[in-house]
This record gives C-alpha cells, structure tokens and sequence, in this order.
C-alpha cells in the first residue's frame, strides 16, 4: 500500500481520526493497493496520547 499524508496523519497515528474518516476528511489518500490496510498501519504505529517523544 502507498499513501500520501501530510502532518495530519499524526491524528491517524494518535487514535483521534480511524483510517477511513482520515480518508474522508482528506487527510490522507490512498495512492496505491489495499485501504483496508491503513487499520493495520494505525495500530502498529500507534501512539498513545501523553507519551513524549525525546530525539
């Protein structure tokens, strides 16, 4: 699967939007292969709210 996002895919990652109101909403486009994929995508990379990321 290849989709294009911009910054809001942080909102997919977060839990705040699910893959499909994020497509909906335009907050990402699939370019590429199997959508349904995108839910897997969510909760492997899944940040939970309040953990700080330290680089």
């Amino acid at each position: 699967m290849v989709f294009a996002a911009g910054p809001g895919i942080r909102r997919v990652i977060s839990g705040e939007l699910t893959p499909a109101e994020a497509i909906d909403q335009d907050v990402l486009t699939v370019v590429a292969g199997d959508a349904t994929l995108l839910e897997r995508f969510a909760q492997t990379f899944r940040i939970e709210p309040g953990v700080v990321l330290v680089a």
